[in-house]
């Protein structure tokens, strides 16, 4: 786990309640104005940044 988080550009990995939080938000109608689109849930990493095999 420290290799993933020390070259995470947050310095974490996200938390379950983090996502959890926007699909409640998805799912209100706070959001009923969005439409489409995609929401990456990586914190701005991507799995080729990480260069790590499972």
């Amino acid at each position: 786990m420290q290799v993933l988080t020390g070259r995470h550009p947050l310095g974490r990995l996200g938390k379950p309640e983090e996502v959890a939080e926007l699909l409640l938000w998805l799912s209100s109608s706070s959001s009923s104005f969005v439409t489409g689109g995609i929401t990456w849930f990586n914190g701005h990493t991507w799995p080729d940044d990480l260069d790590f095999v499972i």
